[in-house]
């Protein structure tokens, strides 16, 4: 069964509060070009050749070529998108080029089509697919690939950074119909290393998402994620018992969150006060949420609306998480 560890509702905060943390949630890589990610390193030195021995003639050649086996890691590559994909670029993240087109140079992955593709061998790809012109379609960074991985382009991407002391060595996401949390996410020796991220693509949908030590632990666990754009997961440790957090999952710097009381069926404060919230960057305020269903608004400094939603805050609720999209 899941262990519900620490039950965080994807809603709300209440206004009045003082600001105890604000933390860079990180920011994605600068997209590199669609064919080099960086000045390749030169190859090394071709050896000094060596004098081989004739084999004796009692040893008769080889009748046939060897055989070798195919890799044993592959790639399904399904279009979810209405724009066909041109160009495929899969490359290990330590690599500094993207290396050539996975597609060949007379293939093309229509809407609806798909393609198996095998690589070099397990690991972290980082993947970039573009339009017949060039333009970028979807791209992850960081994927843990095992024996097989599936890649849906154009599902939205969960990007998971640590920014606890030490590795995350399990990453869990289950939908939140299921009854267990399933398989680590990260394959075979693969860890979260600190201030680094990795990247999961998604079906749209609801999640409960945790990340545990190398002694089973849970570091941290969040509740019914609503999935449907790209977010970014901040891991910082244990949630504290109270308190209200605001992550903005929005490209756009929140200046204002508006308080709507539905029992009184009034606006009743503004919540951050002089502070504001920069792009993939959060804040927390230590005091316990109130009982109760209330409307939420982000403003830009300007005014203008960013993202609302409504919560509802149960009765003996300590701490509540609101993502702004």
């Amino acid at each position: 069964m899941k262990s519900r560890l620490v039950i965080l509702v994807l809603v709300v905060s209440l206004f009045g509060f003082t600001n105890v943390l604000a933390q860079d949630g990180g920011k994605n890589p600068t997209p590199p070009g669609p064919t080099i990610k960086d000045t390749p390193t030169p190859p090394p030195p071709i050896p000094t050749a060596v004098s081989v021995p004739t084999p004796p003639v009692s040893t008769p050649p080889a009748s046939t070529p060897p055989v070798f086996p195919p890799p044993n890691t592959t790639i399904t590559v399904s279009n979810t998108l209405g724009d066909t994909v041109c160009y495929l670029y899969i490359a290990p993240s330590d690599s500094k080029v993207w290396g050539d087109d996975r597609l060949g140079s007379n293939q093309t992955l229509a809407t609806d089509a798909e393609n198996t593709i095998p690589l070099e061998a397990s690991g972290v790809y980082d993947m970039q697919a573009l339009d017949c012109q060039g333009n970028v379609l979807d791209e992850l960074w960081h994927i843990a690939i095992g024996e097989t991985w599936h890649w849906f382009v154009g599902y939205p991407t969960l990007i998971v950074v640590n920014h606890t002391g030490s590795p995350i060595e399990a990453v869990y996401i289950s939908p939140v119909t299921d009854k267990n949390w399933g398989d680590n996410q990260l394959v075979d020796a693969e860890v979260i290393a600190v201030e680094q991220r990795r990247d999961f693509s998604l079906a749209p949908g609801q999640y409960d998402l945790a990340a545990t030590d190398d002694q089973g632990n849970v570091i941290e666990q969040v509740n019914a994620v609503e999935i449907d754009k790209d977010i970014q997961w901040d891991i910082v440790g244990e949630v504290p018992d109270t308190g209200v957090e605001f992550d903005n999952l929005s490209d756009t710097t929140v200046c204002y969150i508006y308080i709507w009381d539905y029992a009184t069926n009034s606006w009743v404060g503004e919540a951050l006060g002089s502070d504001t919230i920069p792009p993939g960057q959060f804040i927390v305020y230590p005091d316990p949420p109130i009982a109760g269903t209330w409307g939420l608004q982000a403003q830009d400094c300007s005014g203008n609306v960013i993202y609302q939603e409504n919560v509802t805050v149960t009765p003996g609720q300590t701490y509540l998480l609101w993502f702004i999209r």
